[in-house]
């Protein structure tokens, strides 16, 4: 059960075990936990594909960020102020406030996609399979973790598993991004099931010459796009040539796959 994306480490605690492809948590004992993250964290998204075992459960973590105490963390929770809703845990809700979002039915019933997004000035928005869920708010956040200070949980809301800590039912997938995602950068990962790379993280592998052809590509599109627009044979009418060049102009995304 390691990070697939970088080189993060993790620790089956109580119990906790993989089977068909998910983490299975049996809300009394069992988790996981990671070793140090070796990251500078200040913003950034928390990410999980789950299925409930139950909607009863109240206040039972699905990913949490905290320091390596378990005193100071930020959490995806499940219905710890309010049944059956979402919200973003934190120590002593010191960052917590209700999205107001509508309450959970299905979750019990199928997988769905929860990610949490930390922005840089506190604002805290929430999404459940790939739309807004509730409204954002201001916190007093963000958290800032340092390099090895801080570390994930999946199944433990924060520090030792106790109380109503734990979570009970199965998580497919979570992620941590050390940026705040945007509406669209989250529906992208939501509807390609977490197999989606921030357009940030394979920017920066590629290499100079290869960011200068990619700009330069961008430039002739545009330019064609814009010819192909004032040169229509007809603007109520189909021109085979123009959806021609438009069909091979939309495969532009593949230049970049290596």
């Amino acid at each position: 059960p390691d990070d697939q994306m970088g080189q993060i480490k993790l620790k089956l605690e109580g119990g906790a075990k993989i089977q068909d492809g998910a983490l299975w948590l049996d809300g009394q004992a069992g988790y996981a936990r990671s070793e140090p993250i070796n990251s500078d964290i200040r913003e950034k998204t928390l990410e999980a594909w789950v299925q409930l075992d139950n909607l009863n459960q109240r206040g039972g973590g699905i990913l949490s960020l905290q320091d390596l105490g378990g005193d100071v963390f930020d959490a995806i929770v499940f219905a710890e102020q309010e049944p059956h809703r979402w919200l973003a845990g934190s120590n002593v809700f010191a960052r917590t406030q209700s999205f107001q979002g509508g309450k959970e039915t299905s979750a019990a019933n199928e997988w769905i996609h929860i990610a949490l997004v930390y922005e840089i000035d506190g604002t805290i928005r929430a999404y459940r399979n790939g739309e807004v869920y509730g409204k954002a708010y201001q916190s007093s956040g963000p958290v800032a973790f340092g390099p090895k200070e801080s570390q994930l949980l999946l199944g433990n809301r924060h520090g030792a598993p106790s109380g109503n800590r734990l979570f009970k039912g199965r998580i497919a997938q979570a992620r941590l991004y050390t940026k705040a995602l945007s509406h669209e950068e989250i529906q992208a990962s939501f509807h390609h099931q977490g197999d989606w790379i921030p357009q940030s993280e394979w920017m920066a592998a590629f290499t100079e010459d290869e960011r200068s052809q990619r700009a330069s590509l961008e430039i002739r599109i545009a330019d064609t796009e814009k010819f192909l627009a004032e040169n229509s044979l007809n603007p109520g009418l189909s021109n085979p040539w123009a959806d021609l060049a438009h069909a091979f102009f939309n495969l532009k995304e593949l230049i970049y796959v290596r």
